[in-house]
């Protein structure tokens, strides 16, 4: 199942509930853009990151994005939270290939 949120808040309003039922949060892969509106990537991982154990152990998070920036690309790497990270544009076998390498 697929589900697309146009800024940080709508992803993590979907998610927050999960905190008191963490059983039933299904395996997840999130596709993270580093520069968002409202709250940027690296704010939703700071934040993320005080999710249950349980949730952290079952969410893959890569950090998709078209910023050359080196510190970008540095500051994604060494995020514990941060499986991968992605440049914009993505190649959907590339894509498959890595979440299938990094699932759970």
């Amino acid at each position: 199942r697929i589900t697309s949120f146009l800024d940080v808040l709508q992803a993590l309003d979907h998610i927050l509930p999960f905190q008191d039922m963490p059983d039933l949060y299904p395996d997840t892969v999130i596709l993270l853009d580093i520069k968002m509106s409202g709250m940027d990537g690296f704010e939703f991982l700071n934040y993320f990151e005080r999710m249950p154990d349980r949730i952290l152990a079952k969410t893959r998070i890569f950090i998709v994005s078209s910023s050359l920036d080196y510190s970008d690309i540095m500051r994604s790497h060494a995020h514990h939270l941060v499986d991968k990270f992605l440049a914009k544009p993505l190649d959907p076998d590339e894509l498959k290939r890595v979440i299938k390498e990094n699932m759970i």
